[in-house]
């Protein structure tokens, strides 16, 4: 499965939906989430979605950076995946703080099945120090 962070306000022509995601990141987190929009919702599989996360960092993004992504049915994780946050995302890091729209596109597995998950995406610092967390209820269709 590809995994690909942009730090551009890439055009997009999905239609987008209500907020569905919140910030799980707690006050030491260095992205600081204002905002999730997704688009082409509800997750398809096997097609690719975009979710775009507007805040404001207050640290440098470095090197090492790592993006964690799980879906799961309760407790059960039905799909987790670490990338590498530069490297998969064709950024030079470093990324230096200010405010950021960070357009992170997944293409959703084809043989996931259709229905309700728990959705979470965390980023998180070479040092493991979390910098940003979002999480919540998402439909994946056929």
């Amino acid at each position: 499965m590809k995994f690909s962070a942009l730090f551009s306000l890439a055009a997009v022509c999905f239609a987008q939906t209500p907020n569905i995601l919140k910030s799980c990141g707690g006050p030491t987190d260095t992205l600081n989430v204002t905002d999730v929009e997704i688009y082409n919702y509800p997750f398809k599989a096997g097609q690719t979605s975009v979710i775009s996360t507007i805040g404001d960092l207050t640290q440098t993004i470095v090197n090492g950076t790592k993006v964690i992504v799980s879906v799961k049915v309760g407790t059960i994780t039905l799909y987790s995946t670490t990338q590498d946050y530069c490297s998969e995302s064709g950024i030079t890091c470093p990324v230096q703080p200010g405010h950021l729209i960070n357009n992170v596109s997944q293409v959703i597995p084809a043989n996931i099945p259709a229905g309700s998950f728990n959705l979470q995406v965390r980023i998180v610092s070479p040092t493991n120090a979390e910098v940003s967390c979002i999480s919540g209820k998402i439909q994946i269709t056929k």
